[in-house]
């Protein structure tokens, strides 16, 4: 077992198990253990949830979940929300809900109960849990687990075997023929990305499924907070896509045997040490190219002794082509740099390339290959305008980034398509000489708007994003346990420190309020646990309807940002979708945050939706553009709004007495 906190350590107890000085009617022997700072509650023990919400009887203890243990059952008062369902297996570790205030409670903890045996309504029989855990802490689990199930089916030689295969597709856990929280979150993790039954277990399906994935020998990235697969895969030669496959996986082997390490393919710390060499010390990102940042960028091309002498000589000139996969004059060299940088492309080394190329050395990071580092050339014959956007303005805008030269003629002929794919180029986005959505929507923004980006699997670099403009960005709540594409804390503080303002969004498949209700109860609970689990609180969360959904489904829909309300409070539930969902949940008077998509939208938006989501798939795929309408959108906490005074107004003399006649008579006498 563990405690509640999901550690070994024993949280902070405000109040403990037994005798009590009681006031207000509460009990004069307290049945658990009030619990404080826990934030992210979590189950003792493996087991069975069986109650999800406030039982009949049990309202002082707010929002609750009981779970039936091999031996025990336990209960969870007081919490904000949960993150299970009734009948659902939960593993020892797994987050079930998030310490609050419900129900009768003067301050934020979590009273936890634990009672020998099976389950029953009774308020009797309970132990003292923080003694129960303390006897009873987890020292790694022997075979079968919590669930038992292993012990009939192999035992610790089938564990160790499932652990092998999970190693083998990626996972970085001990092979110890234990089921422990490692490998059980591990297993679950493989269930959810495979389609198969998320309940902990490796069983025949699940191990058949684990082989078939192993025997295609690919390896993983094991450190990605760390180390992003693209910055890998620039440094092997292999394609910086991002996706780590076979390819990848024979371009790492192939580095690391010439590198005097273990030829496996997986990305690790030795790895990294060896390719990626933190630097001596952290350089002054101030833009000025002196001997200190050129000595730092020649260790990082493999410099020693003599040869780091702080200058830009013929030999440093022929490493960083070799780095950069480039050949010709200096031009080149520094065009290639800017764009692997992220930087503007325009030949000169000036403090902004400078700026970005310190950034990179002070995060062990170097220089590596990039596709076509020379200015981007018009594409064949004439491009177009794809917008309602007149050609004369588009013109306008082109000749004062002095990038075209020509009349303002309103023809879209080879010199406006040559001056597109520059102002294209200089702003990141795809050079085919097109005037589309994402050209428009950067050079002639709404008045007032505020430029961000909304993303998933990807992790741009927040320098690299405030460097191109980025003020706000839409990340997801999920499980970080899953590292695909819930926000971090460190992500959260990097991008902060960048000057780049968060909102979150929340979605499964896109369709999840079709559930009603109990869906919106549901993934209220789950997105209101993430939040707690980043140490953040209060902050409006947008709920997705990633589809075209038609008016047959908005009641459902309705129901279930009602269900999401009954959770976290109506303002601070926010939708995401087209037009015709958008519009109906506000004037339905069930949302008070709207990010509206253009996808589904037929060219019309709402003006009450704080964010717009204009253009997707940008910057090779990996963000979509999206724009703050407003100043405030969701990046930061609700303050709710304070409780009415009451009213004190006295009830005049002959009515107060016409009001006493009326109840003596009712309930007799009296004076």
């Amino acid at each position: 077992m563990r405690y509640a906190n999901g550690s070994q350590t024993r949280p902070r107890v405000s109040s403990p198990f037994g005798p009590r000085k009681a006031s207000g009617g509460a009990s004069s022997f307290h049945r658990g253990a009030d619990q404080t700072g826990i934030g992210a509650v979590r189950a003792s023990a493996a087991g069975r949830v069986v109650v999800t919400g406030t039982p009949s009887g049990w309202s002082a203890g707010g929002r609750q979940v009981w779970i039936q243990h091999d031996g025990c059952f336990s209960k969870s008062l007081h919490l904000a929300s949960w993150a299970v369902s009734s009948g659902q297996w939960v593993n020892e570790g797994d987050i079930i809900g998030a310490e609050d205030t419900t129900g009768t409670a003067s301050g934020k903890h979590l009273h936890q109960e634990i009672t020998p045996g099976a389950l029953h309504y009774r308020n009797e029989g309970q132990v003292d849990p923080m003694a129960y855990i303390a006897a009873r802490l987890t020292t790694g689990s022997t075979a079968g687990g919590a669930n038992g199930w292993y012990a009939s089916n192999g035992g610790a030689a089938y564990i160790t075997r499932i652990q092998e295969l999970l190693k083998a597709v990626g996972y970085s856990i001990t092979v110890d023929g234990k089921d422990g929280p490692q490998t059980q979150g591990a297993v679950r993790d493989f269930q959810s990305k495979n389609a198969l039954t998320v309940d902990g277990i490796a069983g025949p399906f699940t191990k058949a499924v684990l082989e078939q994935k192993a025997a295609h020998d690919v390896g993983r990235n094991a450190i990605p907070e760390k180390r992003s697969a693209a910055d890998i895969q620039r440094l092997v030669g292999a394609n910086p896509d991002g996706i780590y496959g076979p390819d990848t996986t024979a371009k790492v082997k192939a580095w690391q045997s010439a590198n005097g390490l273990t030829a496996d393919g997986i990305w690790g710390d030795l790895s990294d040490a060896k390719g990626f060499p933190p630097p001596a010390a952290k350089l002054e990102v101030d833009g000025n190219l002196g001997e200190l940042t050129i000595k730092e960028l020649q260790r990082s091309l493999g410099f020693t002794g003599e040869d780091v002498d702080g200058q830009i000589g013929p030999k440093t000139t022929a490493a960083m082509n070799a780095a950069l996969g480039v050949t010709g004059n200096w031009d080149a060299t520094i065009r290639a740099m800017q764009q692997f940088l992220g930087v503007h492309i325009d030949g000169d080394w000036g403090q902004e390339t400078t700026r970005a190329l310190q950034t990179l050395l002070n995060n062990g990071k170097k220089l590596g290959a990039v596709v076509d580092p020379g200015p981007p050339a018009p594409p064949a014959g004439t491009g177009r305008n794809a917008t309602s956007r007149p050609n004369s303005a588009i013109q306008e805008l082109l000749k004062r980034e002095g990038l075209y030269a020509g009349d303002i003629d309103g023809q879209y002929g080879p010199a406006t398509t040559a001056a597109v794919v520059a102002y294209q180029s200089k702003h990141f986005l795809e050079p085919d000489g097109i005037w589309g959505t994402a050209s428009d929507g950067i050079g002639f923004p709404p008045a007032g708007s505020i430029f961000g980006i909304d993303y998933s699997f990807a992790r741009p670099d927040p320098v690299m994003l405030a460097q191109r403009g980025v003020k706000l960005a839409g990340r997801y709540l999920w499980p970080a346990r899953h590292a695909s594409k819930g926000i971090t804390r460190g992500e959260y503080d990097a991008l902060a420190a960048a000057g780049i303002a968060t909102f979150f969004i929340y979605e499964e498949d896109g369709k999840e309020l079709l559930g009603g209700r109990e869906a919106g109860v549901r993934v209220a609970g789950l997105a209101e646990v993430e939040l707690a689990a980043l140490g953040l609180a209060g902050h409006p969360i947008y709920f997705n309807v990633d589809y075209d959904a038609p008016a047959t489904d908005m009641p459902k829909i309705l129901d279930a940002l009602d269900g999401i309300a009954s959770v976290i409070g109506k303002d601070r539930v926010g939708l995401y979708a087209g037009y015709g969902p958008l519009k109906a949940a506000f004037d339905a008077g069930k949302i008070a945050w709207g990010f509206q998509t253009y996808a589904w939208s037929g060219g019309k938006w709402d003006p009450r939706a704080q964010l717009q989501q204009w253009a997707n798939g940008q910057w090779g795929g990996s963000v979509d553009f999206t724009r703050a309408m407003v100043a405030e959108f969701g990046q930061n906490p609700v303050t709710p709004d304070p409780e009415p005074e009451p009213d004190m107004t006295s009830i005049p003399t002959p009515l107060a007495k016409q009001l006493w006649e009326w109840l003596k008579g009712v309930f007799g006498g009296g004076s």
